[in-house]
């Protein structure tokens, strides 16, 4: 049903187990979430038969309050397969992360808080194509920002939009924007 949320295993295991460590050793206020995004990458598509900046992705994250307003997140991010055709071929732009970031939030109600978040990613772009793939790993900032709104005393709806800067193979890399939307559990 939801194969676009397929993630790596080592990703996956590296969270959950992030997160089984942090939950035995700070067990109280530790949260976990996850959700969908819909990402868009910032190519110039001159000259290209079609170009299809936006695909689907999801993430997960493991995060702990230091305060009332501020946070650390560790989390995963797949922003999707966005694909172009270049003289019949297609080609496809695969971008994921695992990084850090600190969050501040800051109350807007009872039941919202807005928050803006800053990071460290290590990322991968891939392209790939019938001709070969090609990938290049290096080293992402992302900047966030989003809404969280409580539905019940410890699930909260987050909405958030992040912008990553990646490096592509061959090129000097382009920025991804992804629109998220989900869940998250405070223990």
């Amino acid at each position: 049903m939801l194969n676009y949320l397929k993630m790596p295993r080592k990703g996956l295991a590296a969270v959950a187990v992030l997160g089984a460590t942090m939950g035995s050793a700070l067990a109280d206020g530790l949260y976990v979430g996850g959700g969908v995004d819909y990402a868009k990458v910032n190519v110039d598509c001159r000259g290209l038969n079609t170009c299809h900046k936006f695909s689907p992705g999801g993430n997960v994250l493991v995060g702990y309050p230091l305060s009332d307003r501020f946070a650390v997140e560790a989390g995963y991010v797949d922003l999707g397969r966005p694909t172009t055709v270049i003289a019949g071929t297609e080609l496809g732009v695969r971008s994921r992360a695992a990084g850090v970031r600190g969050v501040a939030f800051m109350p807007l109600d009872r039941d919202a808080r807005g928050y803006v978040g800053l990071g460290l990613n290590w990322a991968q772009s891939k392209i790939t194509s019938a001709l070969g793939d090609q990938s290049r790993d290096a080293a992402a900032p992302s900047l966030a920002a989003g809404i969280d709104y409580s539905l019940f005393p410890r699930v909260a709806l987050r909405s958030e939009i992040m912008a990553m800067r990646l490096k592509s193979p061959g090129d000097n890399g382009y920025t991804a924007t992804g629109f998220s939307f989900g869940l998250t559990y405070q223990f």
